[in-house]
């Protein structure tokens, strides 16, 4: 029987959302060892995933939001563009205090993020996951509650290709498939924090909503442009890479589309 609780609905919608990630860890801990000459085109579809996500999940329905008549006046399309500023200037800071190697660094030899770079990749999608989780607990708030299971279904799908994205970078760097699979799978337990501080932010303002996942799609933008794609295209394959990264925005549009056919 569904709880008729806004929090707890929100904070179980989320968590089962949050298990996509699990699910596309696993994928790529279950698969025989991965040569450099099929990371390339993984990474690539990984970083094609990350864009689409970036622009169909965050920065169009925070531009959304703040081009609708109800939108508090802090909301606009200019605050939108500088907290997707803010967030690609944050984490480019956030960079320039790892030691030693510079995201752009990536094995000549061999198709490996460094680690430094993998927990960025880390990071970003954490931070991606942080909104979409705001968002259900609203809905939920709100008693949207058809519409907020229904973002938790569509979350819960989207997250399998970021699990994946997360599970290989840590697998590239690290060798370890326990660790890309507890990496993979933590990534997304960050939803049901997001889905709490919904359920207080509909009490409170929801303003700060777009802004969060503006910032979140800046952070992502960075990520992907400075570490996975350049180290998708690192190997001889680059036409197949750049054939997965379109692919990986294919997948993702196909999942908007199909769960979200009115926006």
């Amino acid at each position: 029987m569904l709880s008729t609780n806004p929090l707890v609905s929100a904070l179980s919608t989320s968590m089962l959302a949050s298990l996509g990630t699990m699910l596309g860890a696993i994928a790529v801990c279950a698969s025989a060892k991965i040569s450099s000459r099929h990371q390339s085109p993984l990474l690539g579809f990984s970083a094609g995933v990350m864009l689409a996500a970036s622009f169909l999940s965050l920065l169009i329905p925070a531009l959304n939001d703040a081009g609708r008549p109800s939108a508090p006046d802090s909301v606009s399309t200019m605050t939108i563009v500088a907290a997707l500023l803010a967030g690609a200037t944050a984490i480019a800071l956030f960079e320039r205090q790892l030691p030693a190697k510079s995201m752009r660094e990536v094995s000549k030899s061999a198709v490996k993020l460094t680690t430094e770079t993998s927990w960025l990749l880390v990071l970003a999608i954490g931070l991606h996951n942080i909104p979409e989780g705001i968002v259900v607990g609203i809905g939920f708030a709100r008693d949207n509650v058809d519409a907020a299971y229904a973002l938790g279904v569509a979350i819960g799908i989207q997250n399998i290709p970021e699990g994946v994205a997360i599970a290989l970078a840590i697998l590239a760097s690290s060798n370890s498939r326990l660790l890309a699979f507890g990496v993979g799978t933590l990534s997304g337990l960050v939803e049901p924090v997001g889905a709490f501080l919904g359920c207080v932010a509909a009490s409170i303002s929801a303003a700060f909503v777009p802004w969060a996942m503006s910032f979140a799609a800046g952070v992502m933008l960075y990520v992907v442009s400075g570490t996975i794609i350049p180290a998708s295209h690192s190997s001889a394959s680059r036409v197949g890479s750049s054939l997965a990264v379109i692919a990986g925005i294919a997948t993702m549009v196909l999942l908007e589309a199909s769960y979200f056919p009115g926006q």
